[in-house]
């Protein structure tokens, strides 16, 4: 996956930019984040790459040539409607940093570490579980940010049940026994995890990096986001 291809993140912009067309006014502002987050993952194109063992790919590059113009003609016509911003004359956050912290690297608000044993060991179905449970006895502004969990982690999963599906439709289509045996091998990985509990340490490797992903693409960074200690 070419997380540091800009052409990626202009394609979930545009993503989110087409889904937020269609939803409903009224939103919470989480209610409505985890529907655009939804909306990248269920419009996002796929692909498995040969001799690959985990699925994950993702971006323009696995459309057709005829797709990726169509695509990129219809980015071209979103981003000429987009007002050039208006600049307050305040300093960037970039231009604080050196100014404050004498710090000249890149930055990024993103600094994420999950908690990826849960993840293999309960599945995003052990959250669900306490999301649904919490928001039994919630209302106002929690009811809404653990209504917009639910959307995310049910998107998490359905994102995995589209790597599960290609896989599967590859390997009815490989003559190659040792393919065929890897591409089911991923497509049964992925009807597993991440929702579910992983059972092999291939599901577990499977599990981790969708997560992985899903939290970049969720906060619109590919910069600080830690696989912590996998070893332990």
């Amino acid at each position: 996956m070419p997380v540091n291809d800009p052409s990626l993140w202009q394609l979930v912009h545009y993503l989110r930019h087409k889904t937020a067309q269609r939803l409903p006014g009224g939103l919470a502002a989480p209610e409505r984040e985890a529907a655009l987050f939804s909306g990248v993952l269920c419009q996002m194109p796929i692909g498995l790459e040969p001799g690959e063992t985990l699925a994950g790919d993702l971006g323009r590059g696995y459309l057709s040539p005829e797709e990726r113009a169509a695509l990129d003609e219809e980015i071209a016509v979103c981003e000429a409607a987009i007002p050039p911003p208006v600049s307050l004359g305040e300093p960037t956050i970039a231009q604080l940093m050196e100014e404050w912290f004498h710090c000249r690297a890149g930055y990024t608000t993103a600094h994420t570490c999950l908690c990826y044993e849960d993840v293999i060991v309960r599945g995003l179905e052990g959250t669900l579980a306490e999301v649904r449970a919490a928001l039994g006895a919630a209302d106002g502004p929690a009811a809404e940010t653990l209504r917009a969990m639910e959307v995310a982690l049910r998107a998490v999963g359905a994102w995995a049940e589209r790597y599960a599906a290609l896989a599967q439709a590859a390997a009815e289509q490989e003559s190659d026994a040792l393919a065929e045996r890897d591409l089911l091998c991923i497509a049964e990985a992925c009807k597993q995890v991440p929702m579910r509990p992983a059972r092999s340490f291939h599901e577990a490797l499977q599990a981790v990096w969708f997560v992985h992903v899903a939290v970049g693409l969720s906060e619109l960074s590919d910069s600080s986001l830690s696989l912590g200690r996998a070893d332990q």
